[in-house]
């Protein structure tokens, strides 16, 4: 005699069904049990299971929903409603879900992934660390939690710990495109150049077509200077910049880095940038922005690199000396929290520092708006650690961008930009979205309680004691090779010169040797390693004529250098990073040091290592200007910039829209 199965046996075939991707097998199963026991909590999940993997959110959501009202709490349905939701994009109650199944079930590893993987979706970085974490507590081996605690680290900006993830993810298992993909990502993030290549080299060792992976090694060969397909790298990247198509791999390294990048290049960059950060951050909610009573006006700063950092380096002193009679001075940091003297002297400097980089976008642009900010100054635009979808929504009514990023951000959310008219002459400004907000004499701020330490001799730095000293100072990813070029010209007209780069990124260094060598010239290249920046300044002073690179100017090495007593040579292009430089030296009252094209900048190097009287009287005349020049007018460059601040507030309150500003010169 034949025995009929039982619902059980039933929902047992169903489930097989489901897990060999038979939906409509299971679904006929699973409709056979429903009108058998049409409050059959099990058939109801699992038909709302099958309803959503079949494409049909909104019905699968609804019969879990009343299998949930039927059945005692349920780990496992309220699991699978967080799947539908998140489906659905509904993130917020996806997450809530997630949460209520892992509260039923503490070592259901699963919820605890798939929670992350919400918070994750609503850029609750640090929440979604914390979930991920608690599923490889309970399952170590578990890979997929180990690859997305690797995503949501990398999001963070801890890119050593991301690639430590990704690297014990593809160990336990999870060896695929997307993980080497990122872990050459986070390993590029953490200038393990090298490291990066490897793991690109075992993608296009699978598939030599990978556009991706093949970008991704192009730019690791282009920011550890190996030039052996330059040339085609830079013409593919113009493509890309000039499509919009996101630039390097991390927006840390800026476009104008690369020849041949126009402005207008950069704009559309830029745009394509502020609207993939707008759409992630969502729709800016309706604010109020009245103030209240005759208060002051407060000044928010939003920064990633309040920290060891030439943005903090340059403008500490600006945050101290603020008119406390006439403005509120708030600090917002996003990068990770540490201690350091910079640190701990910029906590000073503001009246009230907070750090948002813990919070989701929505809750750092309540935490700004809720303090009641009148002007956001944005110190970091598309940098590595910085925060374009919280400006996105809007926290302040007056938004700008000030000296972390050299060019348009391109976004509807930034009003002004901070400049001078050397930085955007008046007929280049089309190309930024920002009203340009003019500063009479130089854009870049300074400190002077920078101190220096006693200068060392030139020995103890690796240099000959009589030879002419060339140095550049700036990052290496900045040094092309028709530059580079240029100064091996320079080292064969001047017998016994020689050339000091910094040694920040071995790889970059192991290929400048090497392209010296092709020259003849290796033993002619002096590295200085990363030391105390008091001494580095010191240090600075042992050589005879800084070297300027383009088409991205020295911008903060250019004013270490003069605030150590060391001329500097710059060539200008068109765009803001090529002109930075320029500004400099004609607000510190040297613009003979400014030339208008390499051969220019050739002739003149050549001039002043050949004619000693002419460079000591340029660092005379630098010694005696330094304290009283424009560009180390700290307290100037103060009164200027809030003047600014009040003009753009003056515009706001009159109901005019952002338009240029200009003050005229003290």
């Amino acid at each position: 005699m034949t025995v009929a199965p039982t619902l059980q046996d039933q929902l047992q075939l169903a489930l097989r069904h489901i897990q060999s991707a038979k939906f409509a097998e299971a679904e006929r199963v699973l409709k056979s049990v429903e009108g058998a026991d049409p409050r059959n909590p099990d058939a109801l999940h699992l038909l709302g299971l099958v309803a959503h993997q079949s494409g049909r959110h909104r019905e699968g959501l609804a019969l879990v929903r009343r299998a949930l009202a039927i059945a005692e709490p349920s780990p496992l349905y309220w699991n699978t409603l967080g799947g539908i939701q998140r489906s659905l994009g509904e993130i917020a109650g996806a997450a809530d879900s997630f949460r209520r199944a892992a509260e039923l079930a503490p070592d259901f590893v699963l919820a605890h992934n798939n929670l992350g993987l919400a918070l994750h979706a609503g850029a609750k970085f640090a929440e979604a660390e914390v979930a991920f974490r608690h599923a490889l507590a309970l399952a170590p081996t578990y890979a997929p939690a180990q690859f997305n605690l690797g995503k949501a680290l990398l999001d963070l900006g801890h890119n050593e710990e991301a690639a430590a993830a990704f690297r014990t993810a593809i160990a336990h298992g999870v060896a695929d495109r997307a993980t080497r993909i990122l872990l050459a990502r986070s390993l590029m993030r953490a200038t393990r150049f090298d490291e990066a290549a490897e793991a690109l080299g075992k993608v296009l060792a699978i598939n030599s077509g990978d556009r991706e992976a093949r970008e991704l090694l192009s730019e690791c060969r282009y920011f550890t200077c190996d030039w052996t397909e330059f040339e085609a790298f830079a013409a593919e990247y113009r493509q890309r910049v000039e499509a919009g198509v996101r630039a390097f791999a991390y927006e840390n390294m800026f476009p104008a880095g690369v020849p041949g990048i126009t402005r207008a290049a950069q704009l559309a960059l830029s745009r394509a940038a502020a609207e993939r950060y707008a759409k992630l951050a969502g729709p800016a909610p309706a604010r109020s922005y009245a103030r209240t009573g005759q208060r002051k006006l407060r000044l928010g700063y939003i920064s990633g690199d309040f920290r060891e950092h030439p943005v903090a380096y340059l403008t500490a002193e600006l945050f101290e000396l603020h008119d406390r009679g006439r403005f509120d001075v708030f600090g917002y940091s996003i990068s990770p929290a540490h201690e350091s003297p910079r640190r701990a002297r910029l906590l000073r400097a503001f009246d009230r520092f907070t750090e948002i980089g813990p919070l989701t976008y929505p809750s750092a642009a309540d935490t700004i708006a809720a303090d009641g900010v009148d002007i956001l100054v944005d110190l970091s635009g598309y940098t590595q650690i910085s925060a374009p979808p919280v400006l996105a929504l809007r926290p302040a009514p007056i938004q700008a961008s000030f000296l972390g990023y050299p060019g348009t951000m391109g976004a509807d959310f930034i009003d002004y930009i901070v400049a001078d008219r050397f930085i955007i002459p008046p007929e280049h400004a089309a190309d930024y979205t920002e009203a340009p907000a003019y500063l009479p004499d130089c854009y870049m701020p300074n400190d002077r309680k920078r101190a220096i330490s006693l200068a060392p001799a030139r020995e103890a730095c690796g240099l000959p004691a009589e030879a002419f000293v060339f140095v550049c100072f700036n990052s290496v990813w900045k040094i092309t090779p028709k530059v580079f070029a240029l100064w091996m010209e320079l080292l064969r007209a001047v017998p016994g010169s020689v050339l000091w780069l910094r040694n920040t990124n071995p790889l970059a260094t192991r290929n400048l040797r090497a392209a010296a060598a092709v020259e003849g010239l290796a033993d002619r290249l002096v590295f200085a390693e990363l030391i105390d920046y008091p001494d580095h300044l010191a240090r600075l002073g042992l050589a005879d004529l800084f070297l300027d690179t383009l088409p991205y100017n020295a911008h903060a090495t250019a004013s270490d250098a003069l605030w150590a007593g060391l001329p500097v040579l710059t060539c200008v292009g068109d765009t803001f990073a090529s002109r930075v430089c320029g500004s400099i030296l004609t607000a510190a009252g040297l613009p003979e040091l400014i030339t208008g094209s390499l051969d220019e900048y050739r002739a003149l190097a050549l001039r002043l290592a050949r004619d000693p009287e002419v460079l000591r009287t340029l660092r005379e005349r630098l010694g005696a200007t330094r304290l009283t020049c424009a560009f180390f007018d700290s307290a100037k460059f103060t009164r200027n910039l809030e003047a600014l601040y009040e003009r753009m507030w003056e515009r706001y309150v009159a109901g005019e829209k952002p338009a240029m500003i200009e003050l005229a010169k003290r």
